[in-house]
């Protein structure tokens, strides 16, 4: 009998820790895809509900507001389109878990100065962190481009409100 009971509990156990896996994996596949998308398409204020934005530490609460948050992003974001530096299209997007801890991978095609660039998805690497309970993308890194200014806009981080 104990025998019985101590299969059915690893067994429950594993039940629970596939689904908090497989759940968290696909709700970041969905928060990726829909700010992706709306990133694409130039929706600079629908693609902020799915940045965990940030002022001090990517792993601290942020001390700046929601709106003034949104605010500086959105305005980042329409200043590069308008320099001609955007992320035209997006494809092979895959989301998975280490360790319970979301992580995903993309292909993008940008533009600057007119001419398209795609980066294959093994040289990007989707960052994700809990923002008020709900997975959202920090930031997107190119280990090509460490220092570029559009992966930087597109990130969360904020400047400091000290």
């Amino acid at each position: 009998m104990q025998r019985k009971l101590a299969w059915l509990g690893g067994i429950v156990l594993l039940a629970v820790v596939l689904w908090i896996a497989f759940s968290t994996e696909w709700k970041c596949y969905r928060v990726a895809d829909n700010f992706l998308e709306h990133v694409t398409n130039g929706e600079f204020e629908q693609a902020f509900e799915y940045v965990s934005y940030f002022d001090e530490a990517s792993d601290m609460s942020p001390t700046i507001s929601y709106e003034e948050a949104k605010k500086i992003w959105v305005e980042r974001m329409q200043t590069y389109q308008e320099q001609g530096m955007y992320f035209k299209s997006f494809e092979k997007l895959d989301t998975w878990t280490d360790d319970t801890y979301p992580e995903g991978m993309v292909t993008l095609t940008l533009v600057r100065d007119g001419k398209e660039h795609t980066i294959d998805r093994q040289d990007l690497y989707i960052h994700f962190n809990l923002l008020d309970d709900e997975w959202k993308v920090q930031m997107i890194s190119s280990g090509s481009f460490p220092d570029d200014p559009l992966f930087q806009a597109l990130s969360g981080q904020m400047p400091k409100t000290n």
